[in-house]
């Protein structure tokens, strides 16, 4: 990024080598053979960049005479928001006006704009790589990206990591995975399930589910001139009224039980406790009133309707193989039961069920639109 008076403005160059940075990484490619990569290109470190355009900049990181790219320097601009258009202030602060010295701030008081600039990593792409920091995705000695399933997988009974192990038959090598807490022997089962069975079972979970989303966009832009109670509205309005009526009735009894109190029909100490079941009752409800009008905002606004997440979907409508980065594009995490047994958890779970739910909405047969599957 380069500065202006009033705002950032994005070096194409060194934007490109950013977004093949977090595209290896997305592709299980570990920081430090990223590194190597980009030493082997040639490409100028960070600082070493900046000064060839002339800047006279240091930010403390460089080391030795001749610096290269390093898995720090890779780590750090994996962890910078600054790529998604956001602006980052307030992380540090003087300790007070005689003294110069700098005072750092913890990171969840920092103040944080985003859109204040043009974005480099879509927001989503920072977030999953976000994810994959945190997860342990140790890559062998001998490969330099991890194996397709790293840190995807969960018992479903215990919880813990499933690790991959190999085998040989026939002379051939297959791959499979089974319950870390079970390999410890403390516990659990094996939960044994192997890689080729994984993945087809995946690939087929993906190829649905692009399936039934493309199917219900198709709807949803069929209907897209309709009143907008035909597209999931009129269901939440039918929510809200009920809710309105439960929050009313629980008012009423509260209001109810104080005048008892006031006339000893119940003493304090029951007024006190009949109040506080009440009081929960109206908190929930009011919860619940300001969950579905969130959702209600979102089905009419002009965001909802184009839908950006699903295009990241629709791009792998024909996939024919399953890859590193597919699969952390599209898929949160696996959790595993058995040989036989897998829950899928999607990206944008929440956003795919209200699309499902505007699209399988009571649609008037008289308009000719398809229902969904």
């Amino acid at each position: 990024m380069k500065k202006n008076r009033n705002h950032l403005v994005v070096d194409e160059y060194a934007a490109g080598i950013v977004r093949t940075i977090f595209q290896m990484k997305k592709e299980g490619v570990s920081q430090q053979h990223i590194a190597d990569h980009l030493n082997g290109m040639g490409v100028l470190p960070p600082t070493e960049y900046k000064r060839s355009c002339g800047m006279n900049y240091n930010n403390g990181f460089r080391i030795g005479e001749n610096p290269v790219w390093s898995a720090a320097t890779v780590t750090r601009i994996l962890r910078n928001e600054v790529y998604t258009g956001m602006v980052v202030q307030g992380k540090f602060r003087k300790i007070n006006y005689k003294v110069h010295k700098l005072q750092e701030i913890g990171e969840d008081e920092w103040i944080r704009v985003p859109d204040m600039h043009e974005a480099v990593i879509p927001q989503e792409t920072f977030d999953c790589v976000q994810e994959l920091l945190e997860r342990d995705t140790r890559t062998a000695p001998e490969e330099e990206a991890a194996n397709l399933f790293s840190g995807m997988l969960r018992c479903g009974d215990c919880g813990q990591n499933m690790v991959r192990r190999a085998t040989k038959k026939n002379g051939k090598k297959y791959f499979y995975y089974h319950c870390s807490t079970y390999k410890r022997g403390d516990g659990c089962t094996s939960h044994i399930i192997s890689e080729e069975k994984l993945k087809t079972a995946v690939l087929g979970a993906i190829r649905d589910q692009v399936e039934l989303l493309v199917e219900a966009e198709t709807i949803l832009s069929a209907i897209g001139n309709l009143p907008e109670k035909r597209i999931g509205v009129k269901t939440l309005d039918g929510q809200l009224a009920q809710l309105h009526k439960e929050e009313g009735r629980y008012l009423g009894l509260k209001a109810k039980l104080y005048q008892d109190m006031q006339e000893h029909v119940v003493s304090a100490e029951e007024y006190a406790q009949i109040s506080q079941r009440f009081k929960k009752k109206i908190e929930d409800a009011r919860q619940s009133i300001a969950e579905v009008e969130a959702k209600r905002k979102r089905i009419l606004s002009d965001a909802r309707r184009t839908r950006p997440w699903i295009e990241e979907f629709k791009a792998f409508q024909n996939i024919e193989s399953l890859d590193r980065s597919v699969l952390i594009s599209l898929v949160r995490g696996i959790t595993v039961y058995g040989k036989d047994s897998i829950k899928i958890e999607f990206r944008y779970e929440d956003e795919m069920m209200e699309l499902l739910e505007c699209a399988t909405d009571e649609i008037p047969e008289s308009d000719g639109i398809p229902a969904a599957r």
